[in-house]
């Protein structure tokens, strides 16, 4: 009976296999017959494509070649003698001046020297005549005299 079994368990892992390649036949023949419909529903060239592709007229407007050839012309001596600019901003980012391409920046705003920030003024000691008891009384005799002096 173990090899009756054994055969089942065969048949029916086979059956399996079976059914999946089935599956996948048939997923590929659905994925071909839509590639082919969607292939052919592609339309051709469209009415403006062909409009576009015609061949143009070969006439030329002799208005227009003449406007063209009376253009003016100029020589190479001529364009090498013609000034070209530049603008130049000042390393304080607000003045702009404008001068000829071969101008060098350094000589038109000349580098700004760093100086040195000073030293602050050190506190001096006041005179010792202040500092006194006695001078703070006369400082005050002479505030009480120059309001005596005033009535």
């Amino acid at each position: 009976m173990t090899v009756a079994k054994a055969t089942i368990a065969n048949l029916r892992q086979k059956q399996s296999l079976l059914y999946l390649l089935l599956f996948s036949l048939a997923t590929v023949m659905i994925w071909v017959v839509i590639s082919l419909i969607t292939s052919q529903q592609r339309p051709g060239i469209s009415p403006e494509l062909q409009q576009l592709a015609q061949p143009l007229t070969p006439t030329l407007n002799q208005d227009t070649l003449q406007k063209i050839e009376s253009k003016q012309f100029y020589s190479e001596s001529e364009l090498s003698q013609f000034p070209i600019y530049k603008i130049i901003t000042a390393p304080n980012g607000v003045d702009e001046l404008v001068v000829t391409i071969d101008t060098d920046e350094a000589s038109v705003f000349p580098p700004r020297e760093t100086q040195a920030p000073s030293p602050s003024p050190t506190p001096e000691e006041s005179p010792a005549q202040f500092d006194t008891p006695a001078a703070s009384q006369s400082a005050t005799s002479t505030a009480t005299e120059s309001a005596e002096a005033v009535q």
